[in-house]
């Protein structure tokens, strides 16, 4: 989800089943690039399909602003 926090401040809060190397990071950095203008949002679902020319996606973002708070370990731990 999406929490304005203020003063100009986002959080963007993520709950996963899995994730891949990098992909929270490439997600906000998309999000970020659709938003500065340098890429436009018509592109996200030629993205997601794996198809077009990978070398034009946009910068991963930086990890310092990343956090992990919490890891549910439930139906791992129940099977």
């Amino acid at each position: 989800g999406v929490v304005f926090e203020g003063e100009g401040n986002v959080r963007l809060d993520f709950e996963l089943d899995g994730a891949l190397y990098k992909m929270v990071r490439n997600i906000v950095g998309t999000i970020l690039a659709v938003s500065c203008g340098k890429m436009e949002k018509s592109r996200i679902p030629q993205l997601l399909s794996g198809g077009g020319n990978r070398g034009n996606v946009p910068m991963a973002a930086p990890a310092h602003g990343l956090c992990l708070e919490k890891v549910f370990y439930d139906a791992y731990c129940s099977g």
